[in-house]
């Protein structure tokens, strides 16, 4: 049975506080699906500043830069965010 593999970052300037202020939003990325039981924290250490900055260069944040996106886990993700 396959099942996605995402990655879950809060980033830092995608959205605004009520001063428009920048603050953190939820990020999720579908990076593909396999039938291998990958542990997520292998992905993460392969999530490096390389990777971050491919992400950015294919999503139009103006002024992110790869520090500004923490990768968090998917618990993290949903309870801050929702899924």
């Amino acid at each position: 049975m396959k099942h996605d593999v995402s990655l879950y970052f809060k980033v830092l300037g995608a959205a605004q506080d009520k001063d428009g202020n920048p603050a953190y939003a939820g990020m999720k990325i579908t990076i593909g699906s396999t039938d291998k039981n990958i542990p997520y924290s292998e992905i993460v250490k392969k999530t490096t500043d390389n990777v971050k900055r491919l992400i950015l260069n294919t999503i139009p944040f103006d002024g992110i830069k790869p520090k500004d996106m923490i990768v968090i886990t998917p618990e993290e993700y949903e309870r801050e965010y929702g899924t």
